[in-house]
């Protein structure tokens, strides 16, 4: 173990820039604060503290604070709190170059929950989804240097899920898991190419999609299931469906070109872990030892997970097994944070914002 800290609750992770690790929490009295933590040390750079509401939703067993992985592109910050704050800070300092709110000044609607997504941004571009709170006002595109509004269009909840741009039909499109559909439009003028629709309890589309090739991965935890829809210029057309296979604490982990290993959350309460193949959504392999939780693919196709309680499991992923090299208890508590890998750093956070960094050198 290199280093521990404590940053508050939340379920947002890392973003890792450098030797410079970004995070966000909140204190239990009604502030966030976003931090910048020396990956070396541990030490805070900087914070920020802003007023945020700790309650996200009057049932207890929802976690608090952000739920939200702050992005980081050259010398500025962004951060979304589960409110609805917008921030933007300069990388270095910490101090604010500007801020919104996805309610208050876009006109958006909170979902039940409280906002998770994380900011996309592309070409100076933040891409917002922000749910209607009225009419054109679903979706956002701002400048991502200065927050000027770019466009503002559609309707509907918002999901929890980030948006995202991938290629298809060699264009560029943006992906949309919003609560009641999955949308394609352009980047350009939020203009909309295609939709399916699809929405469970509570708006719960929380899994972001996965593109290969011209199949869009979606998931949740309602009737639907799992599916895989073929895209075109105008249209999306189901591929396959399972509804025995639901995402909803994690997106899965892309292995290779045309495999995705899921926690699969359709039946609370019991260990499934299995490779998806994402052409034909046959499940290649079920491993039922290991409780769900978070996890990465390392670039020599070993898998790093990190269970919802605190347990770090080191496997080997094939075609065939998940093949369990090592296992230890790394955190307490509910473990529903993104691990990271950086620089042979780990760093691991549980609910309640206890973090542990490990050095894997």
């Amino acid at each position: 173990m290199l280093w521990k800290a404590e940053l508050g609750k939340g379920l947002g992770s890392f973003a890792v820039v450098g030797k410079r690790a970004y995070a966000a929490g909140n204190d239990g009295a009604d502030k966030d604060t976003l931090v910048c933590l020396d990956l070396d040390t541990g030490k805070p750079l900087w914070k920020h503290t802003y007023a945020a509401p700790t309650k996200c939703h009057e049932m207890s067993i929802v976690p608090y604070g952000p739920a939200s992985t702050p992005t980081v592109i050259g010398d500025k910050a962004w951060f979304i709190s589960r409110d609805g704050h917008v921030l933007c800070l300069n990388a270095e300092t910490g101090t604010v170059i500007w801020q919104k709110h996805l309610v208050d000044d876009l006109g958006g609607k909170r979902p039940v929950y409280g906002y998770s997504s994380s900011p996309f941004i592309a070409d100076d571009r933040l891409y917002l989804d922000a749910g209607a709170g009225g009419a054109g006002k679903s979706n956002a595109c701002l400048k991502a240097s200065t927050g000027e509004l770019i466009w503002q269009t559609g309707d509907g909840e918002a999901g929890y899920a980030t948006p995202f741009i991938s290629k298809l039909h060699d264009k560029d499109t943006l992906v949309l898991f919003k609560g009641e559909a999955l949308e394609l439009r352009s980047p350009t003028d939020g203009k909309l190419l295609a939709r399916h629709a699809t929405e469970t309890r509570d708006f719960c589309n929380c899994a972001t999609p996965v593109v290969s090739g011209d199949r869009v991965f979606i998931s949740h935890t309602g009737n639907m299931g799992a599916r895989a829809l073929k895209a075109d210029s105008s249209a999306l057309t189901e591929l396959w469906s399972d509804r025995e296979i639901g995402l909803l604490f994690h997106s899965g982990l892309p292995v290779g070109a045309d495999k995705l290993l899921v926690f699969n959350d359709q039946v609370r309460g019991a260990n499934d872990l299995r490779l998806l193949d994402l052409a034909t959504g046959k499940t290649l392999w079920k491993n039922t030892e290991i409780d769900k939780g978070t996890g990465l693919i390392t670039t020599d196709g070993h898998a790093l997970l990190l269970t919802s309680k605190g347990e770090l499991v080191l496997a080997k992923v094939t075609d065939t097994s998940l093949d369990i090299l090592h296992r230890t208890q790394v955190l307490s508590g509910k473990c529903w944070v993104q691990p990271v890998l950086s620089h042979r750093r780990l760093i691991c956070k549980n609910n309640e914002g206890s973090v542990v960094c490990l050095d894997l050198r």
